[in-house]
């Protein structure tokens, strides 16, 4: 399993802008139609980096129908034997989860100021655990976020009632995916993993059905590779 991250590309939009208007898929208008620009760069450096990991040219992933969206709007490639990816970003970051099976990542830009704490997303462990350490509850909420992504459900999910405070994840009552459970571990079983970036700004969390993942992490520097018309990848 890899994750792959780069930094935002500010100038991706008007790299893409030609070939976004031709492909007049619903990806390539729903970022067409962005107004807030870093949402917009945010979400096509995604899809770059998706492109950079699986070795696919970017033309052909933002024109295509290669990806397809679920109900919820995971994205996903319509052949699953291409393998499986999530995607996150905060702030300046984009991060890819690369693997051969279902996953979900999240990462979160930790905060100089401590903000809010929103006990309301918190389990009643969690927030023993968490008490009224910001950086304590980030840990908890990658958690809480990359089970969601991995499931398919993103923030849909009561998470109230996801118990992330240890591994196997717990459902502590309510129904996920039209199952209920209360205060037992859900079927198949899910996995989660905190990894620390180095610099100490961002914190994240990846999510999976298998309990052996081993991850190995690569910072890509976009800066030195071509957006457009680059097929392949050292």
């Amino acid at each position: 399993m890899d994750c792959y991250e780069t930094s935002v590309i500010p100038s991706i939009y008007h790299d893409c802008e030609s070939i976004l208007r031709e492909s007049e898929n619903s990806f390539s208008c729903r970022v067409i139609g962005m107004t807030n620009r870093m949402s917009q760069a945010q979400t096509l450096t995604g899809r770059w980096l998706v492109a950079h990991a699986f070795g696919i040219p970017l033309e052909e992933l933002l024109c295509g129908d290669m990806i397809t969206l679920s109900a919820y709007g995971k994205p996903k490639f319509s052949d699953t034997s291409k393998g499986w990816f999530s995607i996150s970003h905060s702030g300046t970051r984009v991060i890819v989860a690369k693997s051969d099976y279902p996953i979900g990542v999240d990462i979160e830009q930790c905060h100089k100021a401590v903000p809010y704490i929103p006990y309301t997303v918190l389990t009643a462990s969690e927030q023993v655990l968490v008490g009224s350490d910001y950086d304590a509850f980030l840990y908890m909420w990658v958690r809480k976020e990359s089970v969601a992504k991995l499931v398919g459900t993103g923030l849909s999910m009561p998470l109230r009632f996801l118990d992330c405070s240890r591994n196997p994840i717990r459902f502590g009552g309510g129904a996920l995916h039209g199952q209920s459970w209360v205060g037992e571990a859900l079927s198949p079983e899910i996995f989660v993993y905190n990894f620390d970036r180095t610099d100490g700004e961002y914190i994240g969390a990846l999510a999976s059905y298998h309990h052996d993942v081993c991850l190995a992490y690569h910072f890509v520097d976009s800066r030195a590779i071509e957006v457009i018309n680059k097929a392949s990848f050292s």
